[in-house]
């Protein structure tokens, strides 16, 4: 899984671009996060960072999924994430969900990056975990 700052958008928003080794840092910290909200096991294969872009290489466990139970609805989403202290954004055109225990963020929690298993757990993939900037925080209300 790569991810590029350019292209999207949320990330591009947890970085601090003025301080491009912290957020090379809370980006390094984001496979951290997510293996210790959803018990993963993804791992931060390197970094590459140049004026204005930020690459990300991680990998993750195969999930393989349940093709009758492939049909994942908003609803089981929101459940999945309320289950894990998550609140859910009203206010924005990303998918996001703030755990303020946690002072965690998840951005791009869509559909199309939730797997389900042959158990029926849910898997987040392909989305954005960190601690939110004042910016970011203030834009999806939280």
């Amino acid at each position: 899984m790569c991810h590029q700052g350019h292209a999207r958008r949320p990330l591009r928003a947890l970085l601090d671009r003025r301080r491009p080794k912290r957020a090379t840092k809370r980006i390094s910290s984001a496979p951290y996060h997510h293996n210790q909200i959803f018990g993963d096991n993804i791992l931060l294969q390197g970094i590459l960072a140049t004026e204005g872009n930020v690459r990300i290489v991680t990998s993750q466990p195969w999930i393989a999924e349940n093709g009758a139970l492939a049909d994942i609805t908003e609803a089981d989403v929101v459940e999945y994430f309320e289950s894990l202290g998550f609140q859910k954004s009203s206010v924005a055109d990303v998918v996001a969900f703030y755990n303020k225990e946690l002072d965690l963020m998840v951005l791009d929690a869509n559909l199309k990056n939730i797997l389900r298993d042959f158990t029926g757990k849910l898997f987040p993939i392909d989305v954005v975990v960190g601690k939110p900037g004042s910016e970011i925080f203030e834009r999806f209300g939280f």
